[in-house]
């Protein structure tokens, strides 16, 4: 009904409204378009109301058995994830030592968690980390993150121990991974390399991811993402009530808005259906 009308509409605003570029008023309106838009796109980073939450107690429903944190920080995630899933077992990784003994306070007593001070990554050894002790959660091992995304200027480099996800599941007899969360500040795709055979085996079946600005210091995008893994794994945002899953790839999905996006094992349909957002579409 409103086809026509906007197609007379739309290209004399594309003329007109660059024309007056600079505008004050303009100026306000496209700001507070650029806000609702990141509103309305869920960019919000808190477990508790932006659908992380919301993924781990669907999830209890399927008895979840093996959770990996990585990137666990001070452990704010790992609690939610235990306290949501009472079978589970949650492996959490953090490298940076004093976030690390942080880590250790929260969750040393637990008996259903193991805490490893060291990262996940796509080779063993020692990696260089970009640290802010004042802004914890924004640690990566991504030159250029920390001061361009998050602002930051009193960031140290650290040197820290990493291993493959593949050698930590074969020395610790890890078959599978129900849950694997990754937060790692535009460093999730080296995670994901490193656990090249447990995903193409399939035993990885759910993986939630963050996907922001940082993916354009790792130079790692949905495109890549789908590319990678879209035949074994379907791949779709994270909202407050669900997954929208994404169909045949557009560069519109590569918008960087963030925070999460979630991949499920195909033949997952169960899992699917599970943690679909009402109303939407199954590619």
């Amino acid at each position: 009904m409103l086809k026509t009308p906007w197609r007379w509409l739309f290209p004399r605003l594309q003329r007109a409204l660059p024309a007056h570029h600079g505008n004050p008023l303009l100026a306000v309106m496209d700001r507070m378009a650029t806000v609702f838009h990141a509103l309305y796109e869920n960019g919000n980073y808190d477990p508790a109301s932006n659908g992380e939450a919301w993924l781990l107690n669907r999830l209890a429903s399927t008895a979840p058995q093996v959770i990996f944190d990585v990137g666990a920080n001070r452990g704010d995630y790992a609690r939610l994830a235990l306290a949501a899933c009472s079978q589970a077992r949650l492996y959490a990784f953090e490298p940076m030592p004093t976030v690390f003994q942080q880590l250790a306070c929260s969750l040393g007593k637990e008996p259903r968690a193991e805490i490893f001070q060291h990262a996940l990554a796509d080779r063993n050894g020692e990696l260089n980390f970009y640290f802010d002790s004042s802004n914890t959660g924004n640690t990566s091992a991504i030159a250029g993150v920390q001061d361009s995304v998050h602002d930051l200027t009193t960031v140290e480099c650290l040197p820290a121990q990493a291993q493959r996800l593949d050698d930590f599941c074969s020395e610790h007899s890890i078959a599978s991974i129900h849950l694997l969360k990754i937060d790692v500040e535009g460093f999730e795709a080296s995670v994901l390399r490193g656990g090249c055979r447990m995903m193409s085996e399939g035993r990885v079946d759910c993986v939630q991811f963050e996907y922001g600005k940082a993916n354009l210091f790792s130079r790692f995008f949905v495109h890549d993402y789908m590319r990678d893994y879209g035949a074994n794994y379907l791949i779709g945002k994270l909202y407050p009530r669900g997954i929208r899953w994404f169909g045949r790839y557009s560069a519109s999905l590569d918008d960087l808005m963030g925070p999460n996006l979630v991949m499920v094992k195909r033949e997952r349909r169960d899992l699917i259906h599970l943690l679909s957002e009402s109303g939407a579409a199954l590619p």
